[in-house]
C-alpha cells in the first residue's frame, strides 16, 4: 500500500503534464510540498516496531526525509521479502535511494558505518495513505516476514 497513492498522483501529473504541455520544471513550481510530512512514516514505523521482533530502523528517525523509511528485518532477505510484498501489491525497494539498482552498500551507508544491508528495505510514502491503507500494509509487512522467518 506505501506508494498508492504516489503511483496514482505519478499518473495524474503525467496526464497533467501531457495535457498542458508542460515540462517538469514548471510543474514543479506548482507542487504542493507543504503535504509531505512524518506522519505515515512514522505510523508504520511504530506498528512495525512494536509488532515484529529484531527489526530496526537505519539511521536516527531525525535527520532524514520525512516520508521515507528504511528498515531492516533481522534473519530475513530483502530480495525475498521485497518479492513477497510486490505479489501483495506493495511497493519497496533493497538498498538506499542514493545508490538504487546496485548491489553495494552506497557512499551514505558506508559513511555511517552502515554494512548490513542484506535484510533491509525502503518505502518512500506519498503521504497521501489513508490510515485504512497504513494498516493494511502494516499487517502485510508483518504476514510477510513471519513468513520468510518460518520458512528457514
Amino acid at each position: 500500500m506505501a506508494n498508492l497513492g504516489l503511483e496514482k498522483e505519478i499518473d495524474d501529473t503525467a496526464s497533467y503534464l501531457n495535457q498542458r504541455n508542460l515540462a517538469i520544471s514548471e510543474y514543479i513550481k506548482i507542487i504542493n510540498y507543504g503535504k509531505i510530512n512524518t506522519y505515515n512514516r512514522d505510523y508504520v514505523l511504530n506498528n512495525i516496531t512494536n509488532e515484529i521482533n529484531d527489526c530496526y530502523l537505519v539511521g536516527r528517525i531525525q535527520d532524514r526525509l520525512p516520508n521515507n523509511l528504511y528498515i531492516c528485518f533481522k534473519g530475513i532477505d530483502a530480495n525475498n521479502l521485497v518479492s513477497l510484498l510486490d505479489l501483495d501489491n506493495v511497493q519497496a525497494s533493497t538498498g538506499s535511494a542514493c545508490n538504487n539498482g546496485s548491489s553495494e552498500p552506497s557512499n551514505t551507508m558506508k559513511a555511517i558505518g552502515f554494512s548490513d544491508y542484506s535484510n533491509c528495505i525502503r518505502f518512500t510514502f506519498s503521504c497521501n495513505e489513508s490510515i485504512d491503507e497504513l494498516n493494511k500494509l502494516c499487517l502485510k509487512i508483518k504476514y510477510n516476514v513471519e513468513t520468510l522467518r518460518n520458512w528457514r
